[in-house]
């Protein structure tokens, strides 16, 4: 079997198994419940976020920043999205309604120290906080 897949990617689990999923999602699943409740939420958001753990061509998919994308274009709102990692064809994502998307990992670092709980928190908290400080200045600027 061919140990790579999108874009030669591989990865393991803990468990040292390979676990990159094969085949590709056709649609988002919401039940119906949730769809209106975020429906909900969004509508009432200036800004929405969302994100997964690798941004890349797969996305456009069916992944969940995808489905919250096409959510939030009904009602016209900005999507941002956030990763840990971006690859080079999740320029595709903009198309998908994703307005903007950035990488959280914020220098050369193993996936196991990425995915650390605390490490990845303070990616996040720190990438976050940039993006809405470069927003706030543009809008200061008007």
């Amino acid at each position: 079997m061919n140990r790579t897949c999108w874009n030669g990617l591989y990865r393991v689990n803990k468990k040292g198994d390979f676990n990159v999923p094969i085949g590709t999602k056709t649609r988002v699943l919401l039940n119906t419940d949730n769809f209106v409740l975020v429906s909900k939420i969004l509508k009432n958001a200036d800004i929405v976020i969302t994100g997964e753990g690798c941004l890349d061509g797969q996305t456009v998919m069916g992944k969940a920043p995808v489905g919250v994308a096409k959510i939030a274009r009904e009602f016209q709102k900005p999507v941002l999205a956030f990763s840990g990692c971006v690859t080079e064809d999740a320029k595709a994502c903009h198309a998908a309604g994703i307005d903007a998307f950035f990488p959280i990992v914020r220098g050369v670092i193993s996936l196991e120290d990425a995915m650390q709980t605390d490490h990845a928190k303070q990616n996040m908290t720190d990438t976050v906080e940039q993006v809405f400080r470069m927003l706030r200045t543009f809008q200061n600027i008007k």
